[in-house]
């Protein structure tokens, strides 16, 4: 059983992987990580997290792991790298967890809407990092870690129903 000091710890987990894709691997070997293989350090086991809170087949797996990938490749992050404004809610942010949740959609469409729905308060995560005193590096901890919490949350409410 999921318990909740599992879903701290994805929380965690999560904020590691999204600030290690905001550029740490790459400034300390650029030699080695590139901006693509940073995204995908987030996508895979995030795609993978997503589809094993769910019952769907193992085709959602690779589609998964490509929609979080998309998801960053298509809709930039650069927005978020000055103090923003507090806003609620975050359309690029929504339209960046939507595009990563499309395919969940088809087999867990409630997943899918709340993933969705959890990227309009992304800007304001942001904003929280540069509060707390660490920028953007912040943004992206807080933005990782509610990511993976609220699959995490997801995944602890489908096991009472599964």
């Amino acid at each position: 059983m999921l318990t909740i000091a599992t879903i701290v710890l994805a929380a965690i987990v999560g904020g590691v992987l999204y600030r290690l894709r905001g550029g740490p691997l790459k400034d300390w070997r650029p030699d080695v990580f590139g901006t693509q293989l940073s995204r995908a350090i987030w996508a895979i086991p995030t795609g993978a997290l997503m589809w094993a809170a769910t019952d769907t087949p193992l085709w959602m797996l690779p589609a998964l792991v490509v929609s979080h990938f998309c998801a960053l490749a298509f809709v930039g992050t650069g927005q978020y790298l000055e103090d923003v404004p507090l806003r609620l809610p975050d359309g690029l942010g929504t339209l960046r967890t939507s595009i990563a949740a499309a395919p969940i959609a088809v087999t867990d469409p409630i997943l899918a809407a709340a993933y969705a729905a959890s990227g309009s308060a992304h800007a304001a995560l942001y904003w929280l990092g540069f509060r707390a005193g660490g920028g953007s590096q912040y943004g992206e901890i807080f933005v990782g870690a509610w990511c993976w919490a609220v699959i995490a949350i997801f995944w602890r409410l489908n096991e009472g129903t599964g």
